[in-house]
């Protein structure tokens, strides 16, 4: 079976199947940010710099929750398969506890140390203090999250995904409602400006958290009560070490290359945290058909069919390129309107416009990178995409975009395009290695973990 006979369809409709709830559910946590820019921008440029680096360093300490979603969610895939489901409970019981008990001192760190993680990645004066004064609030909302990775991940591994539209759609509108009461004082009440955003965040990610718990017991085979960690909470910590290795330093490595953006100045760091918060929309779809991907593989893998699990994931890649092609030209074509919505400031509004059209080009590889890569983690192989992911990134993007910020080398009088390009580059480079390396090698790197 090679690239070329991807259009068989069976997988990549059984892709579609378990994906489509997951767009839905991950188009409306885009749509959360998004909202919260969207209000925040009223306060102006320096608030939308200070929310988007504030974010960049949320997102960082919010993968610490990744080194139990990823091993519940591909070892589930394979008890599922093989019809394992006490493994199952115990698996996803074990680490909602010790997922919860890590959350406490992650929390701690981003709250003690706001300002001068802020102030690490180019954040100062008004920008660093807004930034410091939104994340000191929303880190708190890390320990509802970590919890709700768990139970995510659970649903995911399963391929149970419509229920999590329900919890999805309640988070968005309590989120959309929640903030423009509090960063505006609706309603009589205080008026909390950035910390506003923050405090909507928490609340409405609380609720999404106890309702997807309410939903496991409505919908799974298999029961999600909390248990004392022991030895399947450290077996799923073993399986998504590597994921979560990868994904700290993938986010640190994005973090550091925030920083290079940031020597362009405020304008710049307003204008890419608006082009990530509209590009956030765009690869939702790609994000969704890797999680369906490694579902479909580990179940493949749990129940011995291994020359299917590699014939399915070409299938799904090759389908997920083609739509990633229509969501990139799709954005390409809303770059010149997109960003009026954020900012009336001419400059950041031709920067975003940048941002969007490389972001689009991009989107292709983007989607292949993820379809395989979800692919490999289902047949249970953990750490090879994580050396391959963060190899590139630091190699073809953030090494580039320190030369251009270090050297205040400024292609066609726009700074930060050089960054930008280095993004491109980046992505171009892992489609091709995900790519070959799939194709030579996911007969060695498939295992059974269950």
């Amino acid at each position: 079976m090679g690239p070329a006979n991807f259009m068989r369809g069976k997988y990549a409709r059984e892709a579609i199947r378990i994906g489509w709830p997951l767009v839905i559910v991950e188009s409306l946590d885009s749509i959360v940010s998004i909202t919260d820019t969207l209000f925040v921008s009223r306060l102006g440029d320096d608030a939308i710099a200070g929310v988007g680096l504030a974010s960049y360093i949320g997102w960082l300490l919010s993968v610490f929750g990744s080194l139990y979603y990823v091993g519940v969610m591909v070892i589930v895939a394979q008890a599922v398969g093989s019809k394992q489901f006490g493994k199952a409970s115990r698996i996803i019981g074990e680490s909602l506890t010790a997922s919860a008990l890590m959350a406490i001192p992650v929390v701690l760190l981003g709250f003690t140390f706001a300002s001068e993680l802020i102030g690490l990645i180019g954040g100062t004066g008004k920008v660093q203090y807004l930034g410091s004064s939104y994340m000191k609030l929303r880190v708190i909302g890390l320990e509802f999250w970590f919890i709700l990775l768990v139970l995510d991940a659970a649903f995911r591994g399963s391929g149970v995904t419509k229920p999590l539209i329900y919890s999805s759609v309640t988070t968005a509108t309590i989120n959309t409602i929640l903030d423009p009461l509090f960063i505006y004082g609706y309603l009589g009440l205080p008026r909390m400006g950035v910390r506003g955003a923050a405090l909507a965040s928490v609340i409405s990610i609380a609720i999404g958290a106890l309702l997807d718990f309410l939903l496991t017991i409505r919908f799974l085979e298999f029961s999600a009560k909390p248990r004392v960690p022991s030895f399947y909470a450290i077996h799923a910590a073993r399986v998504g070490f590597p994921a979560f290795v990868e994904r700290v330093v993938f986010a640190g490595g994005n973090n550091l290359y925030m920083k290079s953006i940031s020597t362009c100045g405020p304008i710049a760091i307003a204008a890419h945290t608006i082009g990530v918060r509209i590009e956030s929309i765009a690869y939702m779809p790609a994000f969704a058909v890797s999680t369906a991907t490694s579902s479909i593989i580990g179940q493949l893998v749990g129940s011995g069919e291994d020359r299917e699990a590699r014939k399915a994931g070409f299938e799904i890649a090759g389908i997920t390129a083609l739509l990633m092609l229509g969501v990139g030209l799709l954005l390409v074509g809303i770059s010149p309107f997109a960003p009026e919505a954020f900012t009336s400031n001419p400059g950041t509004k031709k920067l975003a416009m940048i941002y969007l059209i490389l972001a689009g080009l991009s989107e292709p590889g983007l989607g292949v990178i993820m379809t395989i890569s979800g692919a490999i983690r289902g047949a249970g192989e953990t750490r090879v995409p994580t050396v391959i992911n963060l190899t590139s990134l630091y190699t073809a993007r953030i090494l580039p975009a320190y030369v251009f910020a270090s050297s205040h080398i400024v292609f066609l009088g726009i700074c930060p395009l050089g960054q930008w390009l280095s993004m491109d580059l980046d992505i171009a480079v892992r489609t091709i290695i995900f790519v070959y390396i799939y194709y030579r090698f996911i007969h060695r790197m498939t295992r059974k973990l269950v």
